[in-house]
């Protein structure tokens, strides 16, 4: 009995695990599956719940640098409008002090200072603090001398460069305001005076209003020491709140870029926060959105992952584990060989295929080898085209600049004594007997000849006659000064322009003269005695004349000075 019992209990254990391939195999991938599952789940649990938080923080600090850098764009965008129009009023003075404007001319410059859309108001201002042009309309005389003492105008006044303030009150009409300063150069790269624009402070708000998020989510940017310039609260940004002791600001003020945690006042809630430095001019953008709101899509997005996981994971259990496995590995080494070759320049190989794989895969390798060996060969062709394009670019630049500025030198200068031609000093002359300054004040107009010059050709060569036009023009240049307009008028004939009053130009036509007397002109060892005849025309303020009548009127005073001997000088006009 004891026998048959036992026979019996084998049987039934035998029949248990003699159970068909696929119920066991069922069985089998449920263990696997549920008891790994079971033991992992609050494990899985955290990861993916860490994995979300990180992306969250990833996209705060994304955002706040995205918003940083249209931010300095934005403002080196101002500083180069600003540095145009300064090039553009140089040009508009000539070259020469800015106080030289005309009315008309500071019209211009006031509707080209207009079009710059991005400040809120545009002052030119002289090297004194006194402003010149404004686009605030009519100012008092306080608010003319307002910009003495500011900051960025001291700051570039000192330096003779660009400056950028951080929010504070305007001195034009105490509103929140930027101040970006810039200087205006003369001919000689002298500062002749300096652009004060302040910018528009809605247009940056405008910038980060474009980063909002969630319920409360939103954006902010600080100046260098911690002051709100936009802010989602107007009251904030009117009274230009210090939130330099917040510790993220002292972080963003730093230079720092990153994610943290703090306490907002404004909000009154935990703030997780992405911040970021504005590249160069060290202000601060920080991305904040309340903790709570961010658990919460959190929360979302993590069950959503797990119900979709859960489902995903007995689709693949029942229908798709082996299946999937067997097709995906030859897929995936293809698509990542692939991904590493396209994130590399084209550079790589495409890996074999197993043999066990689908014969299908086997042709896509090859046709995907194919394809790529004819991408690089394409690419490296591509790549010398451009190089030798961009040569030839650089050539052809380089010469237009050049030949531009050989162009702008002959048009204005003489090109045997480098001293102006006749054209740019006519042109000047034209330019002072139309402006206002001719009717306020009188000038002198001073023309000088080499006495016996055909001779001196006639007797040494061309060549000598150059030499002593060359060293006459160096005399007279160096007798002038920085202060007067000197030019090779016509072959041995100089012109001069005074703007000084009669007797002053008189002594500096005796001082040429002299001075030419004594030099010692030298040709092949052979002393050459050199003199010149001066002619000097004085038109006083508030008479009318024009360009012909004053050429006409300093020749006839030349022509007598020759005719009373040479060497000396006849005054016309006084």
């Amino acid at each position: 009995m004891d026998i048959d019992q036992g026979k019996m209990n084998k049987n039934q254990h035998t029949s248990l695990l003699a159970q068909p391939i696929r119920r066991v195999l069922l069985v089998g991938f449920i263990l696997v599956a549920v008891v790994p599952v079971s033991f992992l789940g609050f494990k899985l649990y955290n990861v993916a719940w860490e994995e979300a938080w990180r992306e969250i923080v990833e996209k705060h600090q994304l955002l706040a640098q995205n918003l940083a850098e249209p931010i300095a764009i934005y403002i080196r965008d101002q500083r180069a409008a600003l540095g145009l129009l300064s090039d553009f009023i140089a040009y508009q003075s000539g070259g020469l002090s800015i106080e030289v404007l005309d009315a008309k001319e500071k019209a211009m410059v006031r509707q080209s200072m207009k079009k710059l859309e991005g400040f809120r108001s545009i002052s030119l201002v002289n090297t004194h603090g006194k402003m010149l042009v404004s686009t605030m309309g009519l100012l008092s005389e306080k608010q003319r001398g307002a910009y003495q003492q500011e900051t960025c105008f001291v700051n570039t006044r000192a330096n003779d460069r660009w400056y950028l303030s951080g929010v504070k009150r305007s001195l034009l009409d105490a509103r929140p305001s930027i101040v970006l300063s810039f200087p205006v150069h003369g001919e000689h790269g002298q500062q002749t005076a300096i652009l004060m624009g302040e910018l528009r402070i809605e247009l940056i708000d405008k910038i980060r209003k474009k980063i909002k998020f969630g319920k409360k989510g939103h954006s902010a940017i600080v100046d260098n020491k911690g002051r709100a310039i936009a802010h989602p609260n107007p009251d904030w940004m009117a009274e230009m709140r210090d939130l330099s002791s917040w510790p993220v600001v002292k972080k963003m003020i730093r230079g720092e870029t990153g994610v943290t945690e703090f306490y907002s006042p404004f909000i009154k809630a935990n703030m997780v926060a992405g911040f970021a430095s504005v590249p160069e001019f060290n202000w601060g953008v920080m991305v904040p959105q309340p903790r709570s709101e961010i658990e919460a899509h959190v929360n979302r997005i993590l069950y959503a992952q797990l119900t979709w996981g859960v489902i995903g994971f007995v689709m693949a259990l029942v229908i798709a584990f082996l299946l999937v496995r067997w097709l995906t590995n030859p897929l995936q080494r293809l698509c990542h060989s692939a991904s590493t070759i396209v994130d590399n320049g084209l550079q790589g190989e495409i890996p074999d295929i197993s043999r066990h794989a689908p014969s299908e895969f086997s042709n896509l390798r090859a046709r995907l080898a194919s394809l790529v060996n004819g991408l690089q060969a394409s690419r490296g062709e591509l790549d010398d085209l451009n190089k030798s394009l961009q040569r030839r670019v650089d050539d052809a630049t380089r010469e237009l600049r050049g030949a531009n500025r050989q162009l702008q030198t002959f048009a204005s200068q003489d090109y045997l004594t480098k001293l102006y031609n006749r054209r740019y000093f006519e042109s000047t002359l034209l330019q002072i007997i139309v402006s206002e300054s001719s009717r306020e004040k009188g000038f002198c107009l001073m023309m000088l000849d080499i006495d016996n010059f055909k001779p001196i050709n006639d007797n040494y060569g061309h060549a000598a006659g150059d030499r002593v036009l060359i060293q006459t023009a160096k005399i007279i240049e160096s007798q002038a000064g920085d202060n007067h307009l000197v030019a090779r008028f016509a072959g041995d004939e100089f012109a001069i322009l005074v703007e000084d009053n009669a007797e002053q130009a008189r002594t500096l036509a005796t001082s040429i003269l002299h001075a030419v007397s004594e030099a010692v002109f030298e040709w092949q060892g052979e002393l050459i005695q050199v003199t010149a005849s001066a002619g000097v025309h004085y038109h006083s303020a508030g008479s009318d004349c024009n360009l012909d009548i004053l050429l006409q009127n300093v020749d006839r005073a030349l022509y007598t000075a020759k005719e009373e001997g040479r060497n000396r000088v006849s005054m016309l006009g006084i």
